[in-house]
Formats: structure tokens, C-alpha cells, sequence
């Protein structure tokens, strides 16, 4: 059993970057037992919005494929100014993330996915729109602790 300290970025298409993507820094904090792990992350994005809730991770590691649920508290969204809204009268969204071990620079690499953030939202023009993002992210293991069970009580 061990605790792992990830650090990280993901990045998503927003038009008010010169590039047209925005990224966010993340970190993680999990308790590793034999490959699967669950615990808790915080991101740039959505610190302020979440102060006082958890995030939750629950996934596991298997051969190099490391694969993960992020679970926010509630629903939000961007604002104006790169700020978030948060919609408290919707349940959470959970993003699956998916990757693989990077030998040759020792980071994780994958792919994500907002698997249930399907709601509409009304548009200037009044067309209802349904929401979906995905995008790349990068996570290096900054600080792995052996821990054992006497340390958890």
C-alpha cells in the first residue's frame, strides 16, 4: 500500500486563448493498494468553486494503462473571465480519463472524456445545444510514500 502525489495538466478547446486551448493544472493525492487506488484532486480551474467539496478519483493502474473517474461535486461550467459557475442544482460530472505510461519521459499520457455532462443549455439564438468535452492530459508521480495499515488509524 502506498500514497502517490501526482502532478498534472489537461487541456480543452476555448476560443479566448490565442492558441484555442486552454490548460488546467491539476494535482492528486491517491492510496494505492495492489494497482487499484481512490482519493481526491484539486485543478486551478475549479478550486475556488470547490473549496469546501471533494473531488473525487477512483481507478487503477495494470501493466503500464492507468485508467480513472474524476468526480465533482456538482456541475460547472466557464464564466466570463476564466471564471466558473457552479450549477448546484445538478448532480455532479464524472470525467473518465485514460492513459499510458511514457518510459521514455516517466509521465503518464492520455485522453479524457466528460461522460455525462449532457444537459442543454439555451443558446443566443435559442437553440438548445448538448454539451460534451474531451481532451489530453499529462500526470507525473511527484512523491510516493510506503505506508502501512497502522498508519491509517
Amino acid at each position: 500500500m502506498k500514497r502517490v502525489k501526482f502532478k498534472g495538466w489537461y487541456s480543452y478547446e476555448d476560443a479566448n486563448f490565442l492558441s484555442g486551448e486552454r490548460i488546467v493544472y491539476f494535482q492528486m493525492e491517491v492510496l494505492d493498494i495492489k494497482g487499484s487506488f481512490e482519493g481526491t484532486a484539486t485543478d486551478d480551474e475549479s478550486r475556488e468553486a470547490f473549496k469546501n467539496e471533494v473531488i473525487t478519483v477512483k481507478g487503477f493502474f495494470d501493466d503500464g494503462i492507468i485508467s480513472f473517474l474524476k468526480i465533482y461535486p456538482y456541475n460547472y461550467y466557464g464564466a466570463a473571465h476564466y471564471n466558473v459557475e457552479v450549477d448546484y442544482s445538478k448532480k455532479h460530472h464524472t470525467i473518465e480519463y485514460f492513459g499510458v505510461w511514457d518510459e521514455i519521459d516517466h509521465k503518464f499520457v492520455g485522453t479524457y472524456s466528460v461522460v455525462d455532462n449532457k444537459h442543454q443549455v439555451k443558446d443566443p439564438i435559442g437553440v438548445f445545444s448538448e454539451l460534451f468535452y474531451e481532451g489530453y492530459w499529462e500526470m507525473i508521480p511527484e512523491e510516493v510514500t510506503p505506508i502501512n495499515i497502522e498508519q491509517l488509524t
